[in-house]
Parts: C-alpha cells; structure tokens; sequence
C-alpha cells in the first residue's frame, strides 16, 4: 500500500505527495472526501483517508511549529 499526503486541491485535482517526496496528481472523482493535510493511503480497491494518519501528520507538523515559533533566545 502506498500512502501519500494532499498537499493541495487545485479545481478537480488533488496534488498529493508521497513519503519519499514525490509528487502525484489524483482526480477528485478518483478520491473520497478529501481536504488538504488528509493522507491517504492507496490500495488494489482504490484509495481511502487514513484518519490516524492524519492525526499523527497534523500533530507532527504542529509540534514542529511549536518547536520553531516558541524558541527561547
């Protein structure tokens, strides 16, 4: 299974990166429900929104944030 993160929706398209950096366009009707920052992950029935995933990708990418803007001097 290949799993890949949306990076952006651009009209009917959705650009998703996988774990590795590259990048894939999907079409929307390809997809279920997605919005930006959902990671999917790819399968041989088509593709489906990994809930954890994006969990454990949105905490990761917060927690980094927080590292970066609350730096003490």
């Amino acid at each position: 299974m290949k799993k890949y993160s949306v990076d952006r929706i651009e009209e009917d398209k959705a650009v998703c990166e996988d774990e590795l950096g590259n990048i894939i366009v999907l079409d929307l009707s390809e997809l279920p429900e997605v919005k930006e920052g959902d990671v999917i992950i790819a399968s041989k029935n088509g593709y489906r929104v990994s809930r954890e995933g994006t969990r454990a990708r949105r905490k990761k990418n917060f927690d980094l944030q927080q590292s970066i803007f609350n730096k003490e001097p």
